[in-house]
């Protein structure tokens, strides 16, 4: 880095233009003593922080086992607990038609297939939202929030009547669960 910097020093006083630009783009890209101010919509200022940051501090062999651990005992139960019980909704759906819910609600030829599709029309429309969302929103909060709704949604299931109740009853809980995939993949990474 001194090198650079005399280097540039030398430059400037031969009157070297060449010699400043690739000063003026060191310091642009964070290689230079110059450094940028995070954009005020930026939420990452952890990433700012370390930028600005001489003395960076290196966690010890010790200190990552012990998140590692942590990790493995806190955050993974609850991702596998999300994932198994997304599952679940799916095939009980499809228990609830071998057990006679085509009959039940009085469903015309395609109406079982169709609010089954509607869940995964809503979840593909609702990601997008969500990819918008996580760039403003604390990721735990989001995913503490589409779990809750998520939830009821799916609990309301066990009120359905007939198709329409049936459509709402899939529908919801496919824009919900839209986020819970992407916020464990952030958490995890």
């Amino acid at each position: 880095m001194a090198s650079i910097e005399k280097a540039d020093v030398a430059a400037k006083t031969r009157g070297d233009a060449s010699s400043s630009d690739t000063s003026s783009s060191r310091a642009h890209h964070g290689t230079g003593e110059n450094h940028h101010s995070p954009p005020h919509n930026d939420l990452d200022q952890a990433y700012w922080y370390m930028q600005q940051s001489d003395n960076a501090v290196e966690a010890s062999p010790l200190e990552l086992s012990r998140l590692r651990r942590k990790i493995d005992w806190w955050i993974l139960p609850i991702m596998f607990l999300c994932y198994t019980m997304q599952f679940i909704d799916k095939v009980s759906l499809n228990y609830a038609a071998v057990m006679g819910l085509n009959q039940e609600l009085r469903l015309k030829a395609n109406g079982f297939s169709n609010a089954a599709t509607w869940f995964f029309i809503a979840f593909l429309i609702a990601e997008v939202p969500n990819a918008i969302i996580l760039q403003k929103v604390p990721v735990a909060q989001w995913l503490g929030a589409n779990v809750i709704l998520w939830g009821i949604a799916t609990a309301c299931t066990a009120a359905q009547h007939n198709y329409p109740s049936l459509l709402a009853a899939r529908i919801f809980p496919g824009i919900f669960e839209a986020a819970i995939a992407p916020c464990l993949i952030l958490i995890s990474s």
